[in-house]
């Protein structure tokens, strides 16, 4: 899966670059994020912009970035989602277990400790 990882400050934004986070796809999300929380950069925002689809593979991946990153101390928190994926998430109940913003600027400011 291609994705593009970048820092704000402390804060590690990583956003897929594709349109499903699925099976093929869920690996790669896995791994680039426990590559960062190996490092010690557990602040994470998953940037789901691009993304229209998400499978239980997905899911699977979301969870783990946020207990990998909280285990270590940190936060993973959600952005830009759309539609489809956000009704996934309620439909699921994850959406009270993930802090989701609109926009990357905004959840920033909210991990960003004052």
């Amino acid at each position: 899966m291609r994705q593009e990882i970048s820092e704000r400050g402390a804060i590690q934004v990583v956003k897929p670059l594709e349109k499903s986070v699925d099976v093929s796809a869920a690996s790669d999300l896995k791994d680039a994020v426990a590559t960062l929380i190996d490092a010690k950069k557990n602040l994470i925002i998953l940037d789901m912009t691009e993304v229209e689809f998400v499978d239980s593979t997905g899911l699977g991946a979301m969870v783990y970035t946020l207990k990998r990153a909280t285990a270590k101390g940190g936060d993973a928190v959600l952005v830009g989602l759309q539609p489809g994926v956000r009704s996934l998430l309620e439909t699921t109940r994850l959406d009270n277990c993930f802090q989701i913003y609109d926009d990357e600027s905004t959840a920033v400011a909210a991990m960003t400790p004052s």
